[in-house]
């Protein structure tokens, strides 16, 4: 038997201001080790060039990621869990840090690991037909890729719980409604539509990009004094560190920004 290879292709497009890996791993996108293997070498590429945006999408048609590796796990004692759950945690770990954002373009199913890989991104687009869920829950066990911490956050906490306790499936249309999606398209254009979403994040300041997503991730997590600190924090980083001066200048001058 042939066995298909294992990839997550990187490319750049816009003149390197975007960075698109493809997961590729046939048939369906599961995130075994070789592809998280595959991934992390896919995100050194992206983070050695100077890319204002990442989108993350599937090469195989009608999946985004289907989950974690079950056989593998099923193959495996307490301590080759522990080994992979590190492993795929540390994987989207590094796409919830990176100095740019994230955006997952999701045309088919993003189920378990697939989709706490979608939820590690900093922005979901999804098109007409796809479909989410954490279904770990049927299998007597729960996500453990950041889908308990990251999904009550992103659409809170009862809306998250009835997903995680009965692991049912949700369409576009609910995904988008309780927040899970940011961004809707026509079916098979989910890439389509976050690339210009990458586009108009590439087009912007850099700092300030990074500056308005530590400030909103403070408000998540910290009080609401402790949040407008930050946020004023960032804001005066900014205009003392020239973002802010060539912004003001640009739209004074009636011309577009030239951000560094």
């Amino acid at each position: 038997m042939i066995t298909a290879p294992v990839q997550a292709e990187l490319a750049f497009v816009e003149d390197d201001g975007i960075g698109i890996v493809y997961l590729d791993a046939g048939p369906s996108n599961v995130l075994s080790p070789q592809l998280l293997r595959a991934f992390m070498v896919a995100l050194d590429g992206f983070e050695a060039r100077a890319a204002k945006a990442l989108v993350i999408a599937s090469a195989l048609p009608g999946v985004f990621a289907s989950g974690g590796d079950v056989e593998h796990l099923s193959r495996s004692d307490s301590a080759g869990f522990v080994a992979y759950m590190h492993a795929i945690r540390e994987a989207l770990d590094r796409i919830a840090g990176l100095r740019v954002p994230s955006i997952a373009a999701i045309d088919g199913a993003a189920y378990g690991g697939g989709l706490e890989l979608a939820l590690a991104c900093t922005l979901r687009v999804a098109g007409e037909g796809s479909r989410f869920g954490l279904p770990q829950i049927k299998l007597g066990v729960i996500p453990a890729a950041g889908g308990t911490q990251r999904l009550p956050r992103l659409v809170g906490h009862g809306k998250a719980l009835d997903l995680l306790v009965t692991g049912r499936t949700v369409r576009v249309r609910e995904a988008y409604e309780i927040g899970l999606v940011d961004r809707r398209a026509s079916e098979g254009q989910g890439l389509a539509v976050a690339l210009e979403l990458a586009r108009a994040i590439a087009a912007v300041s850099v700092p300030a990009v990074s500056a308005v997503r530590r400030a909103a991730e403070a408000a998540a997590v910290r009080s609401f004094p402790e949040g407008m600190a930050v946020e004023a924090r960032e804001a005066l980083a900014l205009f003392e560190h020239g973002e802010a001066h060539e912004g003001i200048a640009a739209f004074l001058d009636k011309r577009p920004p030239d951000f560094a």
